[in-house]
C-alpha cells in the first residue's frame, strides 16, 4: 500500500512539473482507448442484454483551443443475452463502426475535462446489418507528462439498425491515452 500511495505521489509531482497549455489550436491529439458497455435492445420479436469490450482509436485536430473536430474507429467485441418467447440464448457478434468527432475542452493546466459528440456508421460482422450511431459523452484528460494524458470517460449512445430493425441503447465507461501532438 505504502508503495502505490508513494507512486501516485509521484505521478502528481511529475504531472505539475510538466504543466503547460497542452491543448491549443492548430495541434493534432491521437487517442485509444478501451471501454466495457452494457447494452440493452428493445426488439419487437426479442429483448437482450450485452456484455461488451469495446477498442476505439481517434484522431482529431483542434479547430480552436478548446474544440477539436475528428474521426474514430470501433471495433465492439459483444456477447449477448437474447431472451424470447422459445426461450432465452447466448450469441457472439462484431461490431465496426466509424465516423466524426467533435470534442468540446473545458481545460486549464493538468486536467482538460471534455464533452463530445460523434456520428458513426455501423455494421455487424458477419452479417448485413448496418445502421448509425449518435453518441454522447463526457470525459477528463489527466495530463502525466506534457503531451500525454489519461482519458477516463462516460458516454450514452443510441443506434438504429436495419436488417433486421432494431435500436440500442448503449452507456458505456471507458479510459483510453491521449497522446497531443505539438508544434
Amino acid at each position: 500500500m505504502k508503495k502505490h500511495c508513494i507512486l501516485l505521489l509521484i505521478i502528481i509531482f511529475v504531472s505539475s512539473v510538466y504543466s503547460q497549455k497542452v491543448i491549443h489550436k492548430n495541434s493534432y491529439n491521437i487517442s485509444g482507448g478501451l471501454a466495457v458497455s452494457l447494452s440493452e435492445k428493445d426488439h419487437p420479436e426479442f429483448k437482450s442484454n450485452s456484455k461488451s469490450l469495446i477498442f476505439n482509436p481517434a484522431v482529431s485536430f483542434h479547430i480552436m483551443d478548446v474544440l477539436t473536430v475528428g474521426g474514430s474507429v470501433l471495433y465492439d467485441y459483444s456477447e449477448e443475452t437474447i431472451e424470447n418467447e422459445s426461450g432465452s440464448n447466448k450469441s457472439i457478434s462484431r461490431i465496426f463502426s466509424f465516423g466524426p468527432k467533435v470534442r468540446y475542452y473545458f481545460h486549464d493546466e493538468n486536467y482538460a475535462p471534455f464533452v463530445d459528440f460523434g456520428i458513426n456508421y455501423s455494421r455487424v460482422l458477419p452479417s448485413k446489418t448496418e445502421g448509425l450511431s449518435y453518441s454522447l459523452g463526457t470525459g477528463i484528460n489527466y495530463f502525466f507528462t506534457k503531451s500525454i494524458a489519461l482519458e477516463p470517460t462516460i458516454s450514452y449512445t443510441a443506434s438504429t439498425y436495419s436488417n433486421p430493425d432494431y435500436n440500442t441503447k448503449t452507456f458505456r465507461v471507458g479510459i483510453g491515452l491521449n497522446y497531443h501532438i505539438n508544434d
